[in-house]
């Protein structure tokens, strides 16, 4: 379970979080208001998803540094 709990696990749901917000809000506003191009929705969506895009690929990163760092730990072991 601890495996789990992790910072970059926290940043993929977060970012997966904001990007499914972002969409969601985006195509709700479309299909109700049948207004795609709204300076409004679009100055809010737009960075919404963009901060969900970056925080998954945050945690990716993470993940990378995180495993290359357990492999260079049990090299240096070796």
């Amino acid at each position: 379970m601890a495996k789990y709990l992790t910072a970059y696990n926290g940043y993929k749901i977060l970012g997966g979080l904001l990007l499914f917000i972002g969409v969601a809000f985006y195509l709700f506003w479309g299909i109700n208001y049948h207004d795609w191009g709204d300076s409004g929705l679009v100055s809010f969506t737009v960075p919404v998803i963009l901060f969900g895009i970056l925080g998954y690929w945050l945690g990716v990163e993470k993940q990378k540094e995180s495993t290359a760092v357990v492999k260079t730990s049990r090299e240096i072991r070796r």
